[in-house]
């Protein structure tokens, strides 16, 4: 069974329609990122990493533009544009997709939280806690219900209490539709519509592949 510290973190995690995998996979990334900038980057078996990867991939790079530090990012991208600069004068490939290191530790996290998630359904108030107050995207959800092939009373039970919850979802879309329609231009839009428009596109969106 995962470490109960971690299905308590997912649970905590819980809240109105947004996948707490999700959410905690992204805060493991900005921890993860914020460490290599600010305490590693002079840590030679980072760098070379880093060079041997070719930094990082587009949606990694980003996550770390956000967290500043121009100091240690020109350390390592110089280093980085140099080795570019060789490539340029011997007609060398510049990238080769190399897998990014943040989309591997990334994808490590995922899978452990994936599992905690699983053996979290194995408590009673992890259970409750999800019928009332959570949500998994759909890519997690598939995941989970994978490790649950063996256990159909806890497979369904998941199916049935998210099937309520996308199809709650979907009311609140088909009401935006309706209120688009020029007989209905003057109903105004509800505080729920104005926020989950939004969260259903993250609930369903695929997995980022950046270098693939």
């Amino acid at each position: 069974m995962a470490d109960k510290r971690t299905i308590l973190q997912i649970e905590e995690a819980f809240s109105d329609y947004q996948c707490p995998i999700c959410t905690l996979v992204e805060t493991m990334n900005d921890n993860h990122i914020r460490i290599l900038l600010y305490e590693s980057v002079n840590d030679r078996s980072l760098r070379k990493r880093f060079m041997k990867e070719e930094g990082f991939c587009k949606r990694h790079a980003g996550k770390a533009l956000e967290a500043g530090s121009p100091l240690n990012q020109a350390i390592l991208y110089d280093a980085l544009l140099e080795d570019i600069l060789k490539r340029l004068e011997k007609d060398k490939p510049l990238h080769t997709q190399t897998p990014c290191l943040f989309c591997e530790k990334e994808k490590d996290n995922e899978a452990y939280l994936v599992g905690a998630f699983k053996d979290g359904l194995e408590l009673t108030d992890f259970t409750e806690a999800y019928k009332s107050n959570g949500i998994l995207c759909a890519t997690h959800l598939e995941k989970v219900l994978a490790l649950l092939k063996r256990d159909r009373m806890k497979r369904e039970t998941l199916k049935t209490v998210t099937k309520e919850k996308y199809a709650k979802l979907s009311e609140v879309l088909k009401s935006i539709k309706s209120k688009h329609d020029y007989r209905n231009k003057d109903d105004a839009w509800s505080g729920a519509e104005r926020i989950l428009w939004k969260r259903v596109v993250h609930l369903v969106r695929q997995n980022d592949d950046d270098r693939q």
